[in-house]
């Protein structure tokens, strides 16, 4: 599931500040959407947009991978996940490794870039976090009361066929 959010949906249903819902709406467009990924517990991001995002930091993206994920500790398997090994390049040449990062190490990441884009991603990566995980909230209180109208619906259909042969307003 890829979630995007929209000015209603963060204001009303997740409760942020009109600085904070602007802050998402912004750099939804720009940095990497969070994706809700069964196989990893948590939300993910892929690396190489986050890399993209951040400017494609000091050269090619195997070589950053190579630069920030084993001397600052990230674990295989906890922090990030490797995926679609050995995909082949568009224009041909040497296959390249994809990965997906928990939300933890997509934050550290873009703090260590240590660039205002890098602050504004950790500061985004935040807000999102919080965001899909009231919207959840919001949803499941949401599914209940919507099945109830749901059902409410259909006998007030079902009562104004029979009395003046035309569905509700």
């Amino acid at each position: 599931m890829i979630k995007k959010f929209t000015k209603r949906q963060l204001m009303d249903q997740c409760g942020f500040t009109d600085e904070e819902t602007k802050i998402i709406l912004e750099y939804q467009k720009k940095l990497p959407i969070l994706v809700d990924n069964d196989e990893t517990e948590g939300f993910c991001i892929n690396a190489r947009d986050l890399w993209t995002q951040l400017g494609g930091p000091q050269g090619q993206f195997n070589k950053w991978v190579e630069r920030k994920f084993k001397p600052y500790g990230f674990v295989k398997n906890v922090d990030f996940k490797p995926f679609g090994q050995n995909c082949p390049k568009p224009q041909g040449g040497r296959p390249e490794n994809e990965y997906m990062l928990s939300i933890d190490m997509a934050k550290q990441l873009a703090m260590i870039d240590k660039k205002e884009v890098g602050f504004i991603a950790r500061s985004y990566f935040i807000l999102m976090e919080k965001a899909v995980k009231r919207n959840m909230e919001w949803e499941l209180i949401r599914t209940p009361l919507k099945q109830g109208y749901n059902k409410l619906k259909e006998t007030l259909d079902s009562y104004m066929q029979r009395v003046v042969q035309r569905p509700a307003d």
